[in-house]
């Protein structure tokens, strides 16, 4: 948040040449928010969940003398962080400015 409850401070591309103190017009793009948020959040969950069906799978057909639902769980925490690892990976090679909000205009003020 900015100075009071009606301003915010957002690091955004500055298309306009924009001055501190400036009220500006933001947009972000619908498409790169809905993007992130699935890589974010969505993507993680299905690791997760393809861990735990592999787990209790590994851990009802092999006798490794470990409970299946322990097995799961195991399996499960190893996918979600392989899945983060590789969203990490993944998100070195984009553009930041690709996904930035751009100031598109100065607002009367």
């Amino acid at each position: 948040m900015g100075d009071n409850s009606e301003t915010m401070l957002v690091d955004a591309i500055n298309m306009i040449r924009a001055q501190v103190g400036d009220q500006v017009k933001v947009v972000a793009s619908t498409k790169h928010f809905l993007q992130s948020s699935f890589m974010l959040y969505i993507v993680p969950i299905i690791g997760l969940l393809i861990g735990a069906l592999i787990g209790e799978s590994v851990g009802k057909r092999a006798s490794l003398g470990i409970d299946p639902s322990l097995m799961s769980a195991l399996t499960a925490v190893a996918f979600l962080v392989v899945t983060f690892i590789l969203i990490r990976l993944a998100t070195m090679r984009l553009k930041r400015e690709a996904f930035m909000p751009r100031i598109i205009a100065k607002q009367a003020g």
